[in-house]
């Protein structure tokens, strides 16, 4: 079962859209934030534009942690293999009473954190993120109350932005992906 539910959320969390040829436009890429709209004025004012999608990122990341009781360091930190998920879809600690708030590691043999999720009673929470064998950041997603928002990120190997896909309140609304060396290759937008 825990590794069921391990594997849906994993799954959640990877889900990726059809991609599409090049882009021919590439100054109109920045989406409208649940939290701000942008003026052309001001995407213009900011380049390049994952700056600004991680400006974004921070505002949502921000409010998302202030939701908390406490800082979020506070909270347990533990492997997910003691935790379960009841029968109303909620993550909780094996042996304790209610849901859990914390951070969930998932440890390969060399104890690298390769998931990294926060949850806040029972429900993905915060910043979630998934590492390579070597612990670098290779996919960062923030969830609000088990809702996937704003800017979620994946990176090349080398560091620079592999793919960024744009989500208001748990609706998809659109990516952006670029190559190895950091060139616009291709853009979907959400009809």
């Amino acid at each position: 079962m825990l590794l069921r539910a391990l594997y849906l959320f994993s799954v959640i969390l990877l889900i990726s859209c059809e991609e599409v040829g090049p882009v021919s436009n590439p100054e109109n890429i920045v989406p409208k934030s649940s939290l701000e709209d942008f003026t052309p004025a001001q995407i213009k004012e900011y380049a390049p534009v994952v700056e600004l999608n991680q400006k974004v990122n921070k505002e949502i990341k921000n409010s998302i942690l202030h939701q908390f009781d406490k800082p979020l360091h506070s909270y347990p930190k533990i492997e997910s293999s003691m935790t379960e998920y009841g029968k109303d879809g909620l993550l909780y600690r094996k042996g304790v009473a209610g849901p859990f708030s914390g951070t969930v590691v998932n440890l390969d043999e060399n104890r690298v954190a390769l998931l990294e999720a926060s949850f806040l009673q029972g429900q993905p929470h915060g910043v979630q993120l998934r590492r390579n064998k070597n612990g670098g950041i290779i996919m960062e997603a923030l969830m609000n109350r088990g809702i996937l928002t704003g800017v979620k990120t994946k990176w090349w190997d080398n560091g620079s932005v592999k793919e960024e896909e744009y989500w208001g309140n748990g609706s998809y609304k659109g990516r952006s992906v670029w190559d190895e060396q950091g060139r616009l290759v291709k853009e979907v937008r959400a009809r």
